[in-house]
C-alpha cells in the first residue's frame, strides 16, 4: 500500500473513527444502491494498474447492524470487481486479502451519499446516475425522517450537513 496515498485518505474528517483492518474479499459486498449503474469507463487501466501494483490505498468499507458482511462505504466497488476478477484468473492471494478501513454504520444515507461524493471528486459520474442517486438519496432521507415531503431547500440543507453538495 502506498504511504502518501494512506495518509491522504485517513486524514479525511470523514474516516476520524474508521479501524484499520485486512479482509477477505469474500466478505466484502459492493454497494447495492451504488449511483454508478454504468461500466467505469477506467476499468481496464484500474485494472491492469491493481495487477502490476496491487491497490494503493485502502477499500473503505462498513457493516450494516446484523450482517456479516462489509459493503463499500465511498467508492471502490470498482476496485473489489477488480480484486474479485484477479483472484479468479490468478488465484493470486495478494488479490483475496485487502487493507480496510471500517467506518462505524450511521445510516443508509450516509453511505450513498459518500459514494456521490467520492464519484464527484473524480468528476466520472454521468449526469442521469447522479440524478437517480440524488433522488434515491432523497427517499431513503424521507424514511429515515419519518416525513413523507421534504422541500428542495431542506433537501439542501440536509445534504450539505452531510458533506454533498448539491444545488
Amino acid at each position: 500500500m502506498n504511504a502518501n496515498a494512506s495518509l491522504e485518505v485517513v486524514s479525511k474528517p470523514e474516516l476520524r473513527d474508521a479501524t484499520a483492518r485486512v479482509l477477505t474479499i469474500d466478505c466484502i459486498r459492493a454497494y447495492d444502491h451504488n449511483p454508478r449503474r454504468s461500466e467505469n469507463p477506467e476499468y481496464l487501466r484500474i485494472k491492469a494498474s491493481i495487477r502490476a501494483q496491487g491497490m494503493d490505498r485502502p477499500l473503505v468499507v462498513t457493516q450494516r447492524p446484523g450482517d456479516m458482511d462489509y459493503l463499500i462505504y465511498a467508492g471502490g466497488n470498482t476496485c473489489l470487481r477488480i480484486l474479485q476478477e484477479l483472484y479468479k484468473e490468478t488465484g493470486d492471494k495478494a488479490f483475496h486479502r485487502v487493507h480496510c478501513l471500517v467506518m462505524p454504520w450511521k445510516e443508509e444515507s450516509d453511505v450513498l451519499l459518500a459514494h456521490l461524493r467520492e464519484n464527484d471528486l473524480r468528476g466520472d459520474l454521468t449526469f442521469i446516475d447522479r440524478a437517480q442517486a440524488v433522488l434515491e438519496a432523497k427517499q431513503l432521507l424521507l424514511a429515515e425522517l419519518g416525513t413523507p415531503e421534504i422541500s428542495q431547500r431542506q433537501l439542501e440543507t440536509l445534504f450539505r450537513e452531510r458533506g454533498y453538495g448539491v444545488s
